[in-house]
């Protein structure tokens, strides 16, 4: 990443964002001893190639400096990372959406020393977190640490200005230097350090051309370690210069941002995934009587091709469908005029005109029985209704489809059976007798394992025992529909 010089109206005093992440005069740290710290990759020529350190801050998240940050870039992050000269194995490559890079509003890439140099990163999956791989704390907001504090700088660095790059993870005690002193005209000047930054290093050891991203961790009095600053700059005069220590964002006081810019995006993630559950809790059942209209569609098709046993087959499973989607729409409080004519059309086409087709039509009097069968499922449909509650007027006509397709199976076609079956199944649809809303996916145990064992049957039996199972399901309902199938039976 190309360097960010900033001339400084402060006495004279220059300053340089680091782009990529250098510490001077450190020292190799222990393995994994920073396990917060994150390596940020950028993609060029097909491979990715570290620019910034980083800290993460949950396991989904990743706190950079902004001018790390290039709109242009395709970025990566590698956590468990230590020899980059190596792969040890804990390393972890984590892709990030452009869409999923947060630069804090306020910050100006071309006034580092303006402050505001911070970014959030949301990473395409949450890291696997073990002893490699671990969150950083942040302090409580507005915390300021006093002068001489000691804090340890991280990150893959330069070991001296325009020096050599280790391939292991470099760490510098790098004691805080306070905001009064910091600011002296002969040290930074008030121009170039706001009270949102820290300053922490000095000659001797500093961050240079880099660590940018990288974590100021600073160890608490109860032993635990915070991440307090986020590497910003250094001296243009030198990484190392007289009373020019590194300066880093101070993440106390950003803590209300990097909250509320977490949370907008968690409840953005969770507004979408309310309304896609939503969506499904509206339209599960309208899924349901789609799945039957194509069942009585493709049986149609099956028909018309004289493939009457997968036509009766398509018809048994728009049966268990339709049992299926009224249960589901209740039970979901799913109920809308529009599923219910999208329920009497599918309704209308696989128990109405696909299951007219099995009485195989050949002459004018098969023609008219079939068309009868027809309009009897249509006035049945459309018309009739008890205006009580749960209750049928006409035999629901799934139980007249099933009935016929079994009795199909069984005889193997018998047209003069199926056309007397026809007839009888006609008249119970238009006597409009009284028939209880079975609710068999909403009433006694019993009744639940019925329509499993119909399940069982349609999908994993032989057609014979299917057949015989919906055969004796449906004519119990059509005999005894109150004695059995009533709601309060």
């Amino acid at each position: 990443m190309l360097s960010l010089l900033l001339l400084l109206v402060a006495g004279g005093s220059r300053a340089a964002a680091l782009p990529e992440s250098r510490v001077v005069n450190g020292e190799d740290a222990a393995p994994y001893s920073w396990p917060w710290q994150i390596s940020l990759q950028y993609e060029r020529d097909g491979t990715f190639r570290h620019t910034c350190g980083g800290t993460l801050i949950t396991a989904d998240w990743v706190m950079t400096a902004a001018h790390c940050i290039s709109s242009t870039l395709t970025y990566q992050v590698v956590l468990g990372e230590y020899d980059m000269a190596v792969g040890e194995g804990p390393e972890q490559h984590i892709p990030v959406a452009p869409a999923d890079i947060f630069v804090h509003p306020k910050w100006q890439s071309s006034c580092v020393a303006c402050g505001n140099d911070i970014a959030l990163l949301k990473l395409q999956r949450p890291a696997v977190l073990n002893s490699q791989v671990q969150t950083g704390q942040l302090p409580a907001a507005d915390t300021v640490l006093p002068d001489g504090y000691p804090c340890y700088l991280s990150g893959w660095g330069r070991l001296a200005t325009g020096g050599a790059l280790p391939d292991r993870l470099q760490q510098a005690l790098m004691p805080v230097v306070s905001y009064e002193r910091c600011t002296q005209p002969d040290w930074w000047g008030v121009l170039a350090i706001r009270r949102t930054m820290i300053c922490a290093g000095g000659a001797e050891k500093a961050g240079c051309n880099g660590d940018s991203g990288g974590p100021l961790n600073c160890q608490a009095a109860d032993g635990h370690w915070e991440v307090h600053g986020i590497a910003s700059f250094v001296s243009a005069l030198g990484c190392n210069a007289d009373k020019k220590p590194t300066v880093f964002t101070r993440v106390s006081a950003f803590e209300d941002w990097i909250t509320e810019s977490t949370k907008k995006l968690f409840l953005s993630e969770r507004a979408g995934r309310g309304q896609t559950l939503e969506f499904i809790r509206k339209n599960a059942a309208n899924g349901l009587s789609v799945a039957n209209l194509v069942a009585g569609l493709s049986s149609v098709l099956c028909s018309l091709n004289r493939q009457y046993h997968h036509s009766c087959w398509l018809l048994l499973v728009g049966f268990l469908l339709d049992l299926a989607d009224g249960a589901v729409a209740r039970r979901l409080d799913a109920c809308s005029a529009l599923g219910a004519k999208l329920d009497d059309f599918a309704d209308f086409t696989t128990f109405g005109l696909a299951t007219s087709l099995l009485l195989q039509p050949r002459g004018v009097l098969d023609g008219l029985l079939a068309i009868a069968y027809v309009m009897a499922v249509f006035a049945r449909l459309c018309f009739f209704s008890s205006g009580i509650p749960f209750t049928y007027r006409g035999l629901p006509c799934p139980y007249a489809s099933s009935l016929l397709a079994g009795t199909f199976l069984l005889t193997g076609g018998n047209v003069t059976l199926l056309c007397v079956t026809a007839i009888v199944m006609i008249l119970f649809m238009v006597d409009r007798g009284f028939y209880p809303h079975d609710k068999v996916l909403e009433s006694q145990l019993w009744k639940k394992v019925v329509y499993a064992g119909g399940v069982a049957a349609v999908l994993f039996s032989p057609a014979a025992v299917a057949s015989v199972y919906c055969l004796a399901w449906s004519t119990s309902y059509i005999i005894f529909p109150c004695a059995v199938w009533s709601c309060k039976a």
